[in-house]
């Protein structure tokens, strides 16, 4: 195909076959690529995945390194498996926000580690208990201030 031929990019590269649910195996390889790419700066994400999902850092190389099969259009999407595409995809995105949640739970524990932070259900520890008590005593035993008229 010529460069600006109609079905063919720029570069003059046929396109690869969408299949009829409109699913494009170039989007879906970048995809895998760009996904292993970030997986490689999140420290933790990778294990989490893979205690998640035994297998899925495997699956997801196959995915990035599929080329285009020979043959013509009917062939190519019927090589892919989009099913399996959809299962690992929907799978990596429930294991990326489970991760998420307990990193979001860790930090939130970290944030208020060593707070004293009194919940309803909760009791004062009685050494800060005390001090209270004693501070309100206090208080209540001095006399109260003497107002002076105007003038």
């Amino acid at each position: 195909a010529q460069a600006g031929e109609a079905g063919s990019d720029p570069a003059g590269r046929s396109p690869e076959p969408v299949d009829r649910a409109g699913r494009d195996p170039a989007a879906i390889r970048e995809a895998a690529q760009e996904l292993l790419r970030r997986l490689e700066r999140v420290p933790g994400l990778a294990e989490a995945l893979r205690a998640a999902r035994p297998g899925v850092l495997e699956d997801l190389a196959r995915w990035a390194a599929q080329r285009p099969a020979g043959g013509g259009p009917a062939l190519q999407a019927s090589g892919q498996d989009f099913a399996a595409w959809e299962s690992l995809r929907g799978g990596v995105r429930r294991a990326i926000e489970a991760f998420e949640a307990e990193r979001t739970r860790a930090l939130q524990a970290a944030r208020t580690e060593g707070r004293l932070d009194v919940g309803a259900r909760e009791a004062a520890p009685e050494g800060y208990r005390a001090l209270v008590d004693r501070y309100y005593r206090a208080l209540a035993d001095q006399p109260p201030p003497t107002r002076r008229g105007p003038g």
